[in-house]
């Protein structure tokens, strides 16, 4: 019998909303070249591991435990000086060093919920009033100030005719689903779909949305997510670098300010973002590798 390897995936290979963020093809040292934003339009494309490991270590692991086809975690190492602090990610179902611990739900929907809370910048900048050094451990995770399911489960204040989960939902499986080893991650949210086009212009505007939504759940006002988002200033220094401004607070505040005067005026939130987030461009059917199945 020929034994099946599975790939081992290293924390610093992975980011938000991205199982593709570095790999070690072509890498000289021990800092790895990120995928192009046309490696990551590829739905085939897939990081190359330094490890691999036996199939049967990784379902041995999950047996009793989880029955999904990807992972959910984060980054242990992690400062709260670093341009972001708690960085998570969705995987498909692989090996993980230990530098990457993962979260094992009962529900797999409020697993791919909290995917875009335990994302935003909301969440971060609570997670750095905890993180004091350079681990961030699951003591420290259990700490931190999340909303529960319940909260996230009630109508939107932004638009009353979706739960706020629902709208999470929608921008998470666009903005994760982009590769064939990922669509069990989108199905699992009711996506049958071929993956997402990586459109960088377009996943920007998506994550900037959620961020503001994710700020509104947490209650903060307009001058409070100015100062929080103050506060990410290696962020800002990136932005500055590579865009002459702090474009990513520009973004965020743009659409708080959307979603406040929905809220204010009561008129349901509608979307700048076209398509609709969750409705965006999709790689074509031809792309699918002969492993992954189709929809019975």
């Amino acid at each position: 019998m020929t034994e099946a390897y599975a790939p081992l995936y290293e924390a610093k290979m992975l980011s938000f909303f991205d199982s593709r963020f570095q790999t070690y093809e072509g890498a000289e040292s021990q800092s790895l070249p990120g995928l192009t934003d046309a490696q990551h339009d590829d739905p085939n494309k897939e990081p190359l591991p330094r490890y691999w490991i036996g199939e049967e270590h990784v379902d041995e692991a999950l047996d009793g435990k989880w029955d999904r086809e990807w992972l959910l975690g984060w980054r242990d190492i992690a400062r709260s000086t670093d341009y972001r602090t708690f960085v998570t990610a969705g995987t498909p179902k692989v090996g993980t060093g230990n530098k990457f611990p993962v979260m094992l739900l009962g529900d797999a929907r409020e697993a791919l919920t909290l995917t875009g809370v335990m994302s935003s910048f909301a969440f971060d900048f609570v997670a750095r009033q905890k993180v004091a050094g350079t681990s961030v451990t699951f003591y420290l995770v259990e700490q931190f100030a999340c909303p529960t399911p319940a909260q996230l489960g009630v109508a939107a204040p932004w638009q009353p005719s979706a739960s706020i989960s629902d709208e999470i939902r929608d921008r998470v499986r666009e903005l994760t689903g982009t590769s064939w080893r990922m669509v069990p991650f989108a199905r699992d949210m009711g996506d049958f779909g071929p993956p997402f086009r990586w459109l960088p212009a377009r996943r920007e505007q998506i994550r900037a949305e959620l961020d503001a939504m994710m700020f509104h759940v947490y209650g903060l006002d307009r001058d409070e997510v100015d100062y929080v988002l103050d506060t990410f200033t290696v962020m800002r220094k990136y932005d500055e670098r590579d865009h002459g401004e702090y474009r990513t607070k520009r973004l965020i505040l743009e659409y708080y300010d959307l979603l406040a005067s929905s809220i204010s005026s009561g008129v349901g939130y509608v979307t700048p973002i076209s398509p609709v987030p969750g409705d965006g461009p999709r790689h074509d059917e031809s792309t699918r590798p002969e492993w992954m199945p189709g929809v019975e």
